[in-house]
């Protein structure tokens, strides 16, 4: 079995089914969610050009991250989006499936959902990109 540590994909925000396990709304595998983090950087540049870093040898801290996923919806393509930027802006509990198996759960902000692409007229297949503002770490 592969390691894949936390490694998975977005299933649900705050209530709203993201990515359900059927052929209707699947993630896009190529963008897996992993950790999120981001590095608080203590760099300060002085007067004279040099670069002090206040951690000095120490590693930095980290803070919760953005986190985005592409999500290809196959049914309902208008429902889906309508519902999906109802959430624009709420704080909530974001849930991962981790591959190959488990869940994650982390509380963050909706800061936006943008339809990606649409297929011909008649076929009923979009792609979303959702973007969160993590407020906590995965646990």
């Amino acid at each position: 079995m592969a390691a894949y540590g936390n490694l998975g994909y977005l299933t649900a925000f705050d209530g709203l089914t993201i990515v359900d396990g059927s052929s209707s709304k699947v993630p896009v595998s190529e963008a897996p969610v992993g950790e999120t983090g981001e590095v608080i950087d203590r760099f300060q540049e002085l007067h004279n050009g040099t670069v002090m870093d206040y951690d000095g040898t120490s590693a930095s801290d980290i803070a919760p991250g953005r986190i985005t996923q592409v999500v290809i919806v196959t049914a309902t393509v208008g429902s889906y989006y309508g519902s999906a930027i109802a959430k624009i802006g709420e704080e909530g509990t974001l849930t991962k499936t981790k591959f190959p198996s488990g869940t994650e759960t982390c509380t963050a902000r909706c800061t936006s959902v943008e339809p990606l692409g649409r297929s011909l007229p008649g076929k009923n297949i979009a792609y979303f990109l959702w973007t969160f503002q993590g407020k906590t770490n995965w646990v």
